[in-house]
């Protein structure tokens, strides 16, 4: 499973968008996903 997203940082340019690419097998739940996200955004 691939999973891709994109959260735009800053001006929205492509120097502060913020990419996220997920390699993951079948355990990966959408309450897994979710954590990233939160993770991205804190940082």
């Amino acid at each position: 499973m691939i999973l891709y997203g994109s959260k735009a940082r800053g001006n929205g340019t492509p120097e502060s968008d913020i990419d996220l690419v997920v390699l993951a097998g079948r355990s990966l739940t959408p309450d897994d996903v979710c954590g990233m996200r939160a993770v991205v955004r804190q940082k």
